[in-house]
C-alpha cells in the first residue's frame, strides 16, 4: 500500500505545478469544471486577424476580424473599441452580435470621419471584457492593431455643410447669423450661434473644425441660439473654422481667432 500512496502523492504535486505555472500575455478563461486556464489572442478562444487595408475615402474598411476559434458558439461578447483621438478616422461597423458560431468571422470597419484631411498610420485597440459560450469564459483580452489611413478626400471625409452649392433665389437665407466662441482659460470651448432664417427649412447644421477634429449641431426651426461644444480636450485652440448650413439653402462659413463675436455670412 505505501508504494501506490507515494506515486498518488507525485500526481497531485504535478497537477498543482501546471495550474500554478506563468501565464505571460495571457487572458483568463473559466471553464464549467471550475478550473482557470489562460489563452492567447491567436488560436485561443477567441482569435484576431488583421487585414492590413488602408482605410480611404472610398467607405467602410475592415481592419480587423474576430474569430470565434472555440467548437460552440459565442452567446456573450462585450467590447470596447478605443481609436487615437488624433486620427481622422471613426468606426463604421462594429462586430456582430452574438451568437457566434464555430469558426465564424466577424469584421471591424472604420471609415474617414470629420476632420482635417490627411494620412498617415493609426492606432487601434479592442478590448474584449467579456465573451463566453456555453463552457469557458474569456475576459480582459487586449489587441493593439496599427493601420494606414489616407483620409486626404473622398466619400466620408470631413462632415463639411449639407449643400455647399450656392444658394438659388427661391433657396432659403440668412436673416441674421452670428458666432461667438466661449473661452476658460484662454482656451475656447464652445461656439454659440446665433440665427434667424427668412423662410421654413428642414434644418441647419453648425459646424465646429479645429485642430483635427470637427464638431456639430444640427438644429430646427426658423430661428434660435445653439451651442456647439468643443468636445476634444487638447485640440482646442484657436483658429475655429466655423460653418452654418441651411438644408437646400444658403452656407456661411468664417474663421474665429478669438472671442469676438462674427457675422459668417458678412
Amino acid at each position: 500500500m505505501r508504494p501506490l500512496f507515494a506515486v498518488g502523492l507525485v500526481c497531485l504535486c504535478v497537477g498543482v505545478l501546471l495550474v500554478a505555472g506563468p501565464t505571460f500575455g495571457l487572458s483568463v478563461v473559466e471553464s464549467d469544471r471550475g478550473l482557470t486556464a489562460s489563452v492567447s489572442d491567436d488560436g485561443g478562444l477567441v482569435g484576431f486577424e488583421e487585414t492590413g487595408e488602408t482605410v480611404d475615402g472610398d467607405g467602410e474598411t475592415t481592419v480587423l476580424r474576430l474569430v470565434n476559434n472555440a467548437g460552440e458558439p459565442i452567446d456573450e461578447l462585450d467590447v470596447e473599441v478605443e481609436l487615437d483621438g488624433n486620427d481622422p478616422v471613426e468606426v463604421a461597423d462594429g462586430f456582430d452580435d452574438p451568437p457566434i458560431e464555430p469558426g465564424d468571422r466577424t469584421g471591424l470597419a472604420l471609415e474617414c470621419g470629420p476632420g482635417i484631411p490627411g494620412d498617415g498610420e493609426g492606432t487601434l485597440t479592442v478590448v474584449i471584457d467579456r465573451a463566453t459560450t456555453a463552457s469557458a469564459t474569456v475576459e480582459s483580452l487586449t489587441r493593439t492593431v496599427e493601420f494606414e489611413y489616407d483620409c486626404t478626400g473622398g466619400q466620408g471625409q470631413g462632415a463639411g455643410p449639407l449643400n455647399d452649392d450656392e444658394p438659388d433665389d427661391g433657396d432659403v437665407r440668412f436673416e441674421e447669423l452670428t458666432a461667438q466662441a466661449t473661452e476658460q482659460d484662454g482656451e475656447p470651448t464652445a461656439v454659440t450661434f446665433e440665427y434667424e432664417l427668412d423662410d421654413e427649412a428642414d434644418g441647419v447644421e453648425f459646424v465646429v473644425e479645429y485642430g483635427n477634429r470637427e464638431d456639430e449641431v444640427l438644429a430646427e426651426g426658423n430661428e434660435g441660439t445653439v451651442t456647439v461644444e468643443l468636445s476634444t480636450a487638447g485640440q482646442r485652440e484657436y483658429p475655429l473654422e466655423v460653418s452654418a448650413n441651411v438644408d437646400g439653402g444658403e452656407t456661411c462659413e468664417a474663421t474665429i481667432e478669438d472671442d469676438d463675436p462674427i457675422e459668417p455670412c458678412g
